[in-house]
């Protein structure tokens, strides 16, 4: 195991008949008996729901239900909060980051993704390849999108967001060095553990 990299806090979104009272809710994603399931995290219980609580986000008529089952936090082995089918990051976004690595900050954003192969939940270990010599991770703010988004202006980018979770972003960084861009470095199955 990676030491320190566990993520911290509680996924939290919104759903539409919370949004209007302004309440959040925390989402968690978690397998019990052998099964996966979503859940509610309430004052130290999971709640279960029914079926896929981000697809209220998709459609505004349907809502999340409970299912009647509770668990405390000590019986469940939580998962990913979300399944992405990518994860697009920023690099070198904040001054003392550039610093660092006594890189100038970009002038354009500069992008680079992870794959869905990549995560993993809080609990789970990362796997070291094979000829590792230096393995870093950083602490990340993940911006969960809920709909498909394409070329969105800045006031509307709101609208697309169904929560925030905590995730680790994962490099080798040897590879990165050796192979002047950052894909294969940050690519490797288990090296993007989110949430809870």
């Amino acid at each position: 195991m990676l030491p320190g990299y566990r993520t911290f806090r509680i996924y939290r979104k919104p759903f539409q008949n919370r949004m209007r009272k302004k309440q959040k809710m925390r989402i968690v994603r978690f397998t019990a008996g052998g099964k996966a399931k979503y859940g509610l995290f309430e004052e130290n219980i999971i709640r279960g729901l029914r079926g896929n609580p981000f697809l209220c986000f998709k459609n505004p008529r349907s809502q999340p239900t409970l299912d009647g089952t509770a668990y405390k936090p000590s019986e469940v082995s939580l998962l990913a909060p979300c399944l992405p089918s990518k994860i697009v990051c920023l690099g070198l976004n904040y001054h003392s980051h550039a610093e660092g690595t006594k890189l100038p900050l970009p002038s354009v954003p500069l992008i680079f993704l992870k794959p869905s192969t990549a995560v993993i939940g809080p609990e789970a270990e990362s796997i070291l390849p094979r000829g590792w010599k230096r393995i870093d991770y950083e602490g990340e703010l993940g911006v969960v999108i809920g709909k498909r988004a394409k070329n969105v202006p800045e006031k509307r980018a709101k609208e697309y967001i169904i929560g925030y979770t905590c995730m680790n972003d994962v490099s080798d960084r040897h590879a990165q060095a050796a192979d002047g861009q950052w894909t294969r470095a940050k690519s490797h199955d288990t090296f993007a553990p989110i949430g809870p």
